[in-house]
C-alpha cells in the first residue's frame, strides 16, 4: 500500500513539475516581447546609447524589430523635426524589417525624433512597448531669416543651384561643388577663376528700389587677377568684386535719379582704412572701420569663409556694407553737394538696357552674363578670356530681399548662419 501511494506521489510531482516546465517555455515565446533590434541610416546606427548626429538625408530608414511585423500595424511611425511637421513617410515592410521612405530631403542639421508607437505588433500578436529614437541630420541647420516674407530668393548650393524660394530658372553652365563652411561636402559651388559661371534668368528682377544681398563666400587669392564674385551688366547693373588678394571688395551699382532718365554709377568701395568723406575718403562715406590694426580686409577674408551683407535702403539713401554681422562701411547719397544728380536717386537698377550690352541675366562667377557685351573688348572683362577677372573660390547661402535688412537683423542672421 506504502510502495503504490509512492508511486502516484511521485507522478503527482512529476505533472506539476511538467506544468512549471511547459508555463516557463510559453513564458519564453511571449508575444509581448516585440523589441527594436537595430534602426539605420545607411551603416549609421541611430538607436545607439548616445544620439547620432550627421545622419543621411537622403537615404532611407531601416527599422529592424525582433520578429516579424504585422504589416497591417507597419505604418505606425512618426518623423518629426524640432519645431517642425511630421515627415511624410512611404513605409514598406519585410519581416523583422520596417523601410521608412522620407517625401522628399529631410532638412539639414537638425534635429529629429522617430517615434517607434505601440500600435505596432508582431505577426504573432505580440506588442511592443514603443520607443523614441532622437538623431541630427548632415549640414548646416535651415535658418528662417529675418523678414523671411520679403526674401524673394534662396540658393543654398546643396548638390544644386536651384532656388528654394521664388521661381528663378538657374542653369549651372560650369561650376562643381564643394565643401562648405561647416565642412559638410558638396554643400557651396565652386568655381575654378577661368571659365566657371552660374546664370540666373530674369535677373533683373531680383532687384528692388531698396534690397539686400547676404551672401558665404571663400575668396581664393591664388588666381593672379582680381575676383568678379557675382552680378548683372557690371556696374551698369550692380555687381561684387573682391581684390585678387582680397585686400578691397566693392559693390559697383547703378541707380535711377528723378532728374534724368540716365543711371548714376557709384562704387561702394571697402579697403578697411577707416577713410570716411572728412579725413580722404569718397564722396558721400560717412562710415568706415578701420581694419589695418587686425590684419586688414583679408584677414577677415582671404582663403576662409566670410559672411558678407550689402543692404541700400532707398527712403534714406543708405548703402551698408557688414562682413561676419558687424557694420564696416557706410554711404549716404544725402551727402552729395547741391545739384548733383545723385541726390536724386530713388532706387537701384539692374542695367535694363538694349543688347548686346545689356542682358536680363544675373550670373554668380563674373560681373556679367556670357551674352552680356559689356566689357568684351577688355582682358579683364571679356568672359570667353580665361585669364579675365573669373571668381575663384566658394559661394553659400544666397539671399536677395526685397528690403534693406537693418544691423540687428543682420547680425541675426550671422549668428543663426555662422
Amino acid at each position: 500500500m506504502q510502495k503504490s501511494n509512492w508511486g502516484i506521489y511521485s507522478l503527482s510531482t512529476l505533472l506539476f513539475a511538467g506544468a512549471l516546465i511547459t508555463s516557463s517555455c510559453k513564458k519564453d515565446d511571449d508575444p509581448s516581447q516585440v523589441t527594436v533590434s537595430s534602426v539605420k541610416s545607411e551603416a549609421k546606427e541611430l538607436a545607439g546609447a548616445t544620439a547620432a548626429d550627421k545622419v543621411s538625408v537622403t537615404a532611407n530608414i531601416v527599422v529592424t524589430f525582433s520578429k516579424a511585423i504585422n504589416a497591417a500595424t507597419a505604418a505606425d511611425f512618426t518623423l518629426t523635426p524640432a519645431g517642425g511637421t511630421a515627415a511624410t513617410l512611404t513605409v514598406t515592410n519585410s519581416g523583422t524589417a520596417v523601410t521608412l521612405d522620407p517625401t522628399g530631403d529631410l532638412l539639414t542639421g537638425t534635429s529629429y525624433t522617430l517615434a517607434v508607437k505601440t500600435s505596432v505588433k508582431a505577426t504573432d500578436g505580440g506588442t511592443f512597448a514603443g520607443q523614441n529614437i532622437t538623431f541630427k541630420t548632415d549640414g548646416l541647420a535651415n535658418v528662417t531669416p529675418p523678414r523671411a516674407a520679403n526674401q524673394i530668393a534662396y540658393w543654398n548650393f546643396n548638390n544644386n543651384v536651384n532656388s528654394s524660394v521664388g521661381s528663378w530658372t538657374t542653369t549651372n553652365v560650369s561650376s562643381t561643388y564643394a565643401a562648405d563652411r561647416g565642412g559638410y561636402a558638396n554643400s557651396s559651388v565652386a568655381f575654378n577663376g577661368s571659365t566657371d559661371i552660374i546664370e540666373v534668368d530674369n535677373g533683373a528682377a531680383l532687384f528692388a528700389p531698396s534690397s539686400t544681398w547676404s551672401f558665404w563666400v571663400w575668396a581664393d587669392t591664388t588666381s593672379g587677377h582680381g575676383l568678379f564674385c557675382m552680378g548683372i551688366n557690371g556696374f551698369k547693373g550692380s555687381h561684387v568684386e573682391i581684390d585678387g588678394k582680397c585686400n578691397w571688395f566693392k559693390n559697383a551699382a547703378s541707380f535711377s535719379t528723378s532728374l534724368n532718365t540716365d543711371l548714376v554709377a557709384e562704387d561702394l568701395w571697402f579697403n578697411g582704412e577707416g577713410a570716411t568723406k572728412d579725413n580722404g575718403g569718397w564722396q558721400g562715406w560717412n562710415f568706415n572701420t578701420d581694419l589695418r590694426p587686425t590684419g586688414g580686409v583679408k584677414n577677415v577674408m582671404a582663403m576662409k569663409w566670410a559672411h558678407v551683407v550689402y543692404s541700400y535702403d532707398a527712403a534714406t539713401k543708405l548703402r551698408t556694407v557688414y562682413i561676419n554681422g558687424v557694420k564696416m562701411m557706410q554711404a549716404d547719397f544725402n551727402l552729395w553737394p547741391a545739384g548733383d544728380a545723385k541726390l536724386s536717386v530713388s532706387g537701384q537698377k539692374a542695367g535694363d538696357g538694349p543688347a548686346p550690352e545689356f542682358s536680363t541675366k544675373f550670373a554668380f562667377g563674373f560681373a556679367k552674363d556670357r551674352s552680356a557685351g559689356l566689357w568684351a573688348s577688355e582682358p579683364w572683362g571679356d568672359f570667353t578670356n580665361p585669364g579675365a577677372n573669373h571668381f575663384k573660390g566658394r559661394l553659400d547661402d544666397v539671399r536677395f530681399f526685397n528690403v534693406a535688412l537693418t544691423g540687428t537683423e543682420i547680425l541675426t542672421l550671422y549668428n543663426a548662419e555662422k
